[in-house]
């Protein structure tokens, strides 16, 4: 085994930490929405994020809805309909066709003119907050603080 010692802080994204350690469940409490979903409560998919201030995920969106849960430390979240999906500027080729080209932080306006016509939201949640996020919406996420944060992903009804 080759590791290297990287110059960066380390960052736990999206990690089903949960299945390796059962037990943390007893101290998550899967919120009631996610039992109205197409697969009901036992089918919750649970991801969590452990890092230090000034993580960030990138603009993109994902194909199940998400009740994102902030535990400690504080997030900004910058969101876009998936009705503006066109003006956020998607990538069109490889694995990643999810994520816009455009840095949701320091948007380009000159290269990327119409990200300046989405509408966005912007919200910082605090530690104990939760946030609907729903399928296909395009989010930024920017941890202002040391953090921990717990994604729901459930397939809504149609």
């Amino acid at each position: 085994m080759n590791l290297q010692n990287s110059d960066g802080p380390g960052y736990l994204a999206q990690h089903r930490l949960f299945d390796q350690i059962p037990e943390l469940l007893n101290d998550i409490i899967i919120p009631d929405y996610c039992a109205f979903g197409e697969d009901g409560i036992d089918n919750v998919d649970m991801n969590i994020w452990i890092g230090p201030s000034e993580t960030v995920s990138p603009l993109h969106f994902d194909p199940k809805s998400n009740i994102f849960c902030q535990v400690v430390g504080r997030k900004f979240l910058r969101i876009v309909s998936a009705a503006e999906t066109e003006n956020v500027y998607p990538r069109k080729d490889g694995v990643l066709t999810n994520t816009s080209q455009v840095d949701a932080r320091n948007p380009d306006i000159a290269k990327f003119p119409r990200f300046g016509e989405a509408h966005v939201f912007d919200c910082t949640l605090y530690a104990g907050e939760c946030l609907f996020i729903p399928a296909g919406f395009w989010h930024y996420v920017l941890a202002l603080d040391p953090s921990i944060s717990v994604s729901c992903w459930f397939t809504t009804k149609s």
